[in-house]
């Protein structure tokens, strides 16, 4: 589980029901533990795939694939 409010990656992560497995400049990766992963990043972020929705200053994202990378936008 991770802490929330994680920095890493120049990604403020809210919170996430994933792991991280890889960080760079801007990007995150993450493998999904269960049947979806949910990634809630403080601003604007994007990952290919996912199913993405902007909340309160945050951006939510659904994923259903193993691993998957967040970038900032």
């Amino acid at each position: 589980m991770l802490p929330l409010g994680l920095t890493t990656g120049g990604l403020r992560i809210a919170y996430a029901t994933a792991e991280i497995t890889g960080v760079g400049d801007g990007r995150v990766t993450f493998r999904r533990l269960g049947d979806e992963a949910v990634v809630a990043v403080e601003g604007r972020a994007h990952c290919e795939g996912a199913v993405s929705s902007y909340e309160g200053g945050r951006t939510v994202l659904r994923v259903r694939r193993t691993e998957f990378t967040v970038r900032k936008a």
